[in-house]
């Protein structure tokens, strides 16, 4: 099975990042965070196709912007360090502003293509009977 894509680019971008990267918003906000959600994508037996918002929250909008491009630089060396990540890509940045809180964050939307490396190699072809005349 695969390893689950969300929680391998948490750790990814938790061993680059010295802010906290969490999968929801905390109750009590720290000063900068990233905020990593999939929200779609295709999965087949021998790959996942994760489409992620990534988000890079900041006290003032230059540091969420900062945060959303280094955020970016590390999605885009991804395939480089993971062997199992064949292709990341950001697709999109843009400033996003929370409504509610006014929180200054900046939104990445992510594409990424992620090979099942457990899978196994192909059975064996069927042993061939005996007396057939191979060609």
């Amino acid at each position: 099975m695969i390893v689950d894509p969300q929680a391998m680019l948490m750790d990814y971008l938790r061993a680059h990042l010295s802010c906290e990267v969490v999968a929801q918003v905390p109750s009590k906000r720290p000063a900068s965070f990233v905020l990593v959600e999939r929200t779609g994508g295709r999965y087949t037996r021998f790959a996942d196709y994760p489409d992620f918002a990534v988000q890079a929250w900041g006290l003032s909008k230059a540091e969420a912007s900062a945060l959303a491009q280094t955020v970016a630089k590390l999605i885009d060396d991804w395939p480089a360090v993971v062997s199992a990540v064949a292709e990341a890509s950001v697709e999109s940045i843009y400033d996003f502003t929370d409504p509610d809180s006014r929180s200054q964050r900046f939104q990445l939307t992510v594409h990424v293509v992620i090979f099942n490396t457990a899978q196994s190699s192909a059975a064996p072809p069927p042993p061939i009977p005996e007396g057939w005349d191979e060609l």
